[in-house]
């Protein structure tokens, strides 16, 4: 059995957060802010050049976010959020201390490394 390919992304809990990702050959944009209202981490994916791509994915754990975006999935892989405790997700404190969002490249089993 072959080790699954992934790489955990690395977030913070710093307000609205931008990160650039390389995601197999293509470069993303992260940007990530908590919801309070929904008490939870969203995100927005931006293209290379800044354009929006997806907005508000809210981050829950144990979910392939972009597994309703087919076309963006077939060039992206996938994204799952995995937490230390049941209910890390929800702390606007914790984004990525006691949770991590994880990639996998297209074509790719999710197997969560957890």
């Amino acid at each position: 059995m072959t080790t699954p390919t992934y790489k955990i992304i690395d977030l913070a809990p710093d307000g609205q957060s931008n990160r650039t990702v390389s995601m197999g050959t293509v470069v993303i944009q992260l940007v990530t802010r908590y919801n309070y209202s929904a008490s939870c981490w969203t995100m927005d994916i931006l293209d290379s050049l800044g354009n929006l791509m997806l907005a508000g994915l809210m981050l829950v754990p144990n979910v392939d976010i972009l597994k309703p975006y087919t076309a963006i999935k077939e060039s992206l892989g996938s994204l799952v959020l995995v937490e230390v405790n049941a209910g890390d997700y929800q702390s606007p404190d914790l984004l990525g201390i006691n949770t991590a969002l994880v990639w996998f490249p297209s074509g790719t089993e999710v197997v969560l490394p957890i």
